[in-house]
């Protein structure tokens, strides 16, 4: 369940967990960045405007645990999606306990067809959007 903060304490909170890391200043980076867009701009966050953002460079281990936190239900400022981009270029939500259950079984039924998808992982595209929380407490500050 996720802990309701004030995006100050948000980043307090950060600063607590991780000191002065890259971790940290990545993270003030995303929020930052996240709390000057417009809200449409929320609504898809993907990889390369996140490498962009933190100015890393490309996507490194320091970033990926970067996300984990703000992701993580304490800190609960991006939710991660994904979306199944098929051959013939048509893109779906899909939801992530079906990308678990595909790496169970082995493949992926594809949203429309049915059809199983095996190297179903080369037509997922990751990306976040900022939590519900994220964009009420973003609205009252």
């Amino acid at each position: 369940m996720a802990i309701i903060m004030s995006i100050k304490d948000i980043k307090r909170e950060i600063l607590k967990g991780w000191g002065r890391t890259s971790i940290l200043r990545q993270s003030i980076r995303i929020i930052n960045f996240m709390s000057h867009a417009k809200t449409q701009e929320l609504r898809m966050i993907t990889f390369p405007d996140i490498v962009k953002v933190t100015k890393s460079g490309d996507i490194t281990s320091d970033l990926l645990a970067t996300i984990a936190v703000l992701t993580s239900d304490k800190i609960n400022v991006l939710e991660s999606r994904a979306l199944f981009h098929d051959d013939d270029g048509d893109e779906y939500e899909i939801q992530n306990i079906d990308i678990e259950k595909a790496r169970e079984n082995g493949g992926l039924p594809h949203p429309i067809s049915g059809v199983i998808v095996e190297d179903f992982d080369q037509y997922i595209i990751p990306y976040f959007e900022a939590s519900s929380h994220f964009i009420k407490e973003n609205k009252s500050a």
